[in-house]
This record gives structure tokens, sequence and C-alpha cells, in this order.
């Protein structure tokens, strides 16, 4: 499988990968309901150019997206940061992923909103990953999938899982990798989410 990470040796997360699209972040607020509507649809198409490969485009909207969120939320801030976040992963601009992933938790955390604290918390996991930081990225994501698992996103939990999976297995420890590998198929199983059962049924197969 292609590498995702190209600097380490984790494959390609299935998409969304570490994006996040407006419908998974409510307004902490009452934003203005035109200029929150406007950002949420540039972060959206700013997504959409970001998968297909087009990170320049995706910058430009997601910089447009940014200066539309002084008339609306925390949400949109957060929004653009993790996206920014993930962009910019994948361009290798690591020190500039590290400073948005970064600004996302604070801002998650400043708001006391747990969902926001668990995106934040798997997009510097992402760059935790990237940069070599194994111990950062596996406390993260632990923290993460508990607040995945409360909220119930079973999308989200599955990530986390197959990366501490790959965190473990990478340490040599097959043992936890295959604990991780067996939660994330079981969740997969229970949301019918093909491409999840068939990538995760390979690790085992394989490992």
């Amino acid at each position: 499988m292609s590498s995702l990470l190209s600097i380490d040796t984790l494959p390609e997360l299935l998409p969304p990968r570490g994006y996040v699209t407006p419908d998974e972040v409510a307004p902490a607020g009452n934003p203005s309901r035109t200029a929150w509507e406007a950002a949420r649809a540039l972060v959206s198409r700013a997504i959409d150019r970001a998968l297909a490969g087009q990170q320049v485009e995706s910058l430009t909207l997601l910089n447009e997206a940014r200066a539309a969120a002084a008339a609306t939320d925390a949400s949109v801030h957060l929004m653009v940061a993790l996206n920014r976040a993930q962009v910019l992963l994948e361009s290798g601009d690591l020190a500039a992923a590290d400073d948005e992933a970064a600004a996302a938790l604070r801002l998650a955390r400043r708001e006391r909103q747990d969902r926001w604290a668990a995106l934040a918390g798997l997009s510097a996991a992402l760059v935790h990953l990237a940069r070599g930081r194994r111990g950062e990225a596996r406390r993260g994501l632990g923290e993460a999938v508990r607040l995945f698992a409360r909220d119930g996103d079973a999308l989200r939990q599955l990530q986390c899982h197959y990366l501490l999976g790959e965190i473990a297995y990478l340490a040599e420890d097959p043992i936890r990798a295959g604990s991780h590998y067996r939660d994330a198929l079981g969740i997969a199983r229970s949301v019918h989410e093909q491409a999840w059962i068939e990538l995760l049924t390979l690790r085992f197969e394989h490992r």
C-alpha cells in the first residue's frame, strides 16, 4: 500500500484521512448564518481540492475561509486549522502543520469541546507520526479514541485504532497491534464499513 506519510512507514489512511468536513463540527455559539454557511462552503471546496491532490488551491480556499471566519464562531477557525494542518502535512511542510494542529488543540480546549479536542488530537497525532514522535502520537490517539467512542463516531474510532495498531506494530508489539486491529475490525463490521473491513483483514493476514 502507498504511504501517506512518505517519511515514515505508516500506510495511507482511507479518506477522509485527517480532513474534517463541516458536517463534523457544530457551531459553538450563534454565528451569523450567512457568513457561517459561506465559510463552511469554502472549507468543503478546499477539502475536495485537497483530496484531488490540488493542495495549493486547497490552501487558498482555506485562507479565504479563515478570513470569512471573522464573522462566524470558533467552529470555522477550528475547521480551517485542522484542514490546513492536513494539507500542509501532505505537502511536506511539517513545521507549519504542527503549528496548525497545536492551534486547533488549544482552541478546542479553550472552548471545552470534547469532540473538537478529539479531532484536534487526531490531527496532531498524524503530524507527530510524520515527525517520528510515535510516543506523543500514541498518547494523543488514546485520548482521541476515548472521546470519539463517547461521541459515537465509528469512522474516527476506526482511524485511531488503526493508527494505534500501526504504531504498536512498528514498535514490535504484535499483541497490542492485534488488539487495536481487532477493535477496529469489530467497529468496522458493526457499521458495515467494507473498505475498512478489507484493509484490517489484510493486516491480520499479513502480520
